[in-house]
């Protein structure tokens, strides 16, 4: 599993730089979680059905956020939403899958049961 998170770590230092949030603990310990089981199978799978990956893990990355104290004041801050999503988005990148554009269309509403995430991007094959 070690080998497989460095890769994810190194692909999403290729695609976004070197943000602080890829460096964190909290960070190093979310990416085995989103990796473990079939939980990319099933983010590649629901990439082919249009819907977000996030989708998938939204409520064990809420769970998670809130054993580690992300949470704050019953929200989470909305820079490390978007880069869970670069981070999930980076994981179905390495499948071949790459984001919708950036408009309503491209994105689904996740707002009806999870607690902090409002909306994730949905991904297309690369062509």
């Amino acid at each position: 599993m070690e080998k497989r998170v460095q890769f994810v770590v190194e692909a999403f230092k290729a695609r976004y730089g070197e943000r602080p949030f890829i460096k964190r603990t909290e960070t190093l310990e979310l990416i085995p979680l989103l990796l473990q089981g079939d939980k990319v199978e099933r983010m590649i799978a629901a990439c082919q059905a249009g819907q977000a990956p996030l989708r998938v893990v939204v409520y064990e990355v809420e769970a998670f956020a809130e054993a580690h104290a992300i949470v704050t004041n019953g929200a989470l801050p909305d820079a490390w939403k978007q880069d869970v999503g670069r981070l999930v988005g980076t994981i179905v990148y390495l499948a071949g899958y790459v984001a919708d554009d950036d408009v309503p269309d491209g994105k689904e509403d996740l707002q009806k049961t999870p607690k902090y995430f409002h909306c994730a991007a949905k991904f297309h094959k690369m062509i």
